[in-house]
């Protein structure tokens, strides 16, 4: 089976493409950073013009790979994000853990969190690592906070509680009351769905920066053309990779 891959960067998108044969051939062109896509379609036109023909483009699988999201979080351009958390534990984000990037710096200073502590917000419940139900979402309390988020002009919220990852219900319901209660269009994510280790502060880590960059990225997503639109009928449907799982997943 052949092979198209893709590797957006600030600079250049690379490309390289294993054919049915098995040679290996590698391409670059200038990325397009107000539409990344338009990039990735002419470098992968350009290069099955070049070398199609030992490829059977029915069968074509395509992976693709991008630093947007990273230089998103890096340069601190993504959208303006909420944060609640089980009623209490709001400061997880600037609590952090015990990683230390220098460890013998005395003086270490960390980087500001991508959501402010204004934004962080705390939902009246509690499920014990067993999954008794100690205290009872309090659903008024998410409903408040759902007005705080379309005063604020908050474009996406991540919701952390603890034990979520295995018992996901309060998680769920509050998804649901700020998608009913919250601004148009906002953007919700909890870690109970969500890959990274069984801790919460793994799972939160993933879910501020998915949803951080997401909307930026979500703004920049690629037409339906693309390759396919240029002829090539691939299964793997290049633009709608680009566009509709960069969005949905900018963090892997």
């Amino acid at each position: 089976m052949a092979k198209l891959a893709f590797d957006t960067g600030g600079t250049f998108t690379d490309f390289a493409l294993l054919d049915d044969k098995g040679e290996l051939h590698l391409h670059k062109v200038l990325s397009t950073p107000t539409n990344p896509a338009e990039a990735v379609v002419r470098g992968a036109s350009e290069l099955l013009e070049q070398f199609g023909s030992a490829v059977d483009l029915n069968g074509l699988q395509v992976l693709g790979a991008t630093t947007v999201v990273t230089n998103a979080v890096l340069e601190r351009k993504g959208v303006k994000t909420g944060f609640i958390s089980t009623a209490g534990f709001q400061d997880m984000l600037r609590i952090r853990n015990e990683g230390r990037y220098d460890l013998y710096d005395l003086n270490l200073k960390y980087p500001d969190p991508l959501v402010t502590r204004a934004n962080s917000f705390g939902a009246v419940e509690r499920i014990a690592a067993d999954g008794e139900v100690i205290t009872a979402l309090e659903e008024e309390t998410v409903r408040e906070i759902a007005g705080r988020l379309r005063e604020e002009g908050i474009k996406s919220v991540a919701v952390c509680l603890l034990h979520a990852y295995k018992y996901p219900d309060h998680e769920q319901r509050i998804a649901a009351l700020l998608r009913e209660e919250g601004p148009g269009r906002l953007r919700v994510a909890v870690i109970g769905g969500l890959p990274g280790g069984a801790r919460v502060r793994p799972r939160l880590d993933h879910c501020r920066q998915r949803l951080y960059a997401a909307a930026d990225v979500r703004t920049r997503r690629p037409s339906r053309t693309g390759v396919c639109g240029q002829g090539y009928q691939s299964p793997g449907a290049l633009d709608d990779l680009v566009g509709r799982s960069r969005a949905e997943h900018p963090r892997r």
